[in-house]
């Protein structure tokens, strides 16, 4: 676990030998995090090296489906896929870390939200992979 904005406490996994298994089918909200990236953003450097922020009604298929689309070098599982790929060279997956917390039916869209916000307030920028095409 990491504390990502001083206040949350964040379940880290490895990317590369990330197990559905250990993942609860729950809503919540998930990070993508490449912690030697260390990305600059308008208010600073990221230290914390997250690329994403996203939320889903269930955790598990929507880390999994992030995960082939990395793996398989496309977007057909999930559309953060298409801009990691423009973005990053392919065996950068190797660094990856997928953080998540579990929030409940009614929250996890605002949790997310507040997520959005702090990190916009801390560094005046969205993270990296957090746009559309």
């Amino acid at each position: 676990m990491i504390k990502l904005f001083e206040n949350y406490e964040i379940k880290i996994i490895e990317f590369i030998n990330f197990k559905p298994k250990k993942i609860v089918e729950s809503p919540g909200v998930y990070f993508l995090i490449y912690p030697n990236l260390n990305p600059q953003r308008f208010g600073g450097k990221d230290k914390d090296g997250i690329l994403y922020i996203g939320k889903s009604n269930n955790l598990k298929r929507r880390i999994s489906s992030l995960r082939r689309g990395i793996l398989n070098w496309n977007n057909e599982y999930h559309s953060v896929s298409e801009n990691f790929i423009k973005l990053f060279d392919k065996n950068t997956y190797n660094q990856l870390r997928i953080g998540y917390i579990v929030s409940d039916e009614k929250n996890y869209s605002k949790l997310e939200s507040e997520f959005l916000e702090l990190y916009l307030t801390k560094y005046k920028d969205l993270p990296v992979l957090n746009f559309k095409k």
